[in-house]
């Protein structure tokens, strides 16, 4: 099945991007695991509810999968959250220098526009933050090195420095209802990027630690 599900993805002679498809392959890796599973929950008569919860636990998910917590805030109002699964955590880095800078940038608080209240109807001040729920035991960093406008895409051409060892310790970066309160320490292992002055064209390369 997983074949069958390659071949309907690639195409001769089309150029793939290296996020996009690695998201693919740990979806359908994923979706494969889940089929096998599915027998078992059946033969047991478990519930949707129960379905949904070992699709989330199936090797991929455990082994890549984190989670985003957004809340959203508004003057006079509970605050609303979501749970936003992943299996790479994207990061613009447009305004940053190193990849710690990168990460405290997600989860900056930002003021949104147009909101109203529930209980008023009327235009409020409101504000989104994103914080890491669940941390991964793999993470995987997608840096948005690629600017999409409305006349177009182009590269962000410039250095950013990626430290060997990553800690994601701040109490900034981490939701009060995460499973790993104390943070996480990650170490690098391979870096994939994109050689080419041009959005639309160029390889993709993977460099290990020590610059082979």
């Amino acid at each position: 099945m997983l074949a069958n599900y390659f071949r309907s993805y690639l195409i001769e002679g089309r150029q793939e991007d290296a996020e996009e498809f690695l998201g693919f392959l740990l979806n359908g890796l994923n979706n494969e695991m889940f089929e096998l599973m599915k027998p078992v929950l059946d033969s047991a008569n478990t519930c949707s509810v129960l379905k949904s919860t070992v699709f989330e636990k199936t090797l991929i998910r455990a082994i890549f999968g984190g989670q985003l917590r957004s809340r959203i805030m508004r003057a006079g109002v509970v605050s609303t959250e979501n749970i936003q699964p992943n299996l790479t955590l994207q990061l613009n880095v447009y305004k940053v220098k190193t990849i710690q800078e990168a990460l405290e940038t997600l989860v900056i608080k930002e003021q949104l526009e147009g909101l109203t209240s529930p209980n008023t109807n009327e235009v409020v001040q409101a504000w989104q933050q994103l914080m890491l729920d669940v941390q991964p035991v793999i993470l995987i960093l997608h840096l948005k090195f690629f600017d999409f406008k409305p006349d177009g895409c182009r590269k962000i051409i410039k250095a950013l420095e990626f430290p060997v060892d990553l800690n994601t310790e701040s109490r900034l970066m981490l939701s009060s209802k995460s499973q790993t309160p104390e943070g996480k320490k990650y170490m690098l292992f391979a870096v994939v990027y994109h050689v080419g002055d041009k959005a639309t064209r160029g390889n993709f390369y993977r460099c290990l630690p020590n610059g082979k």
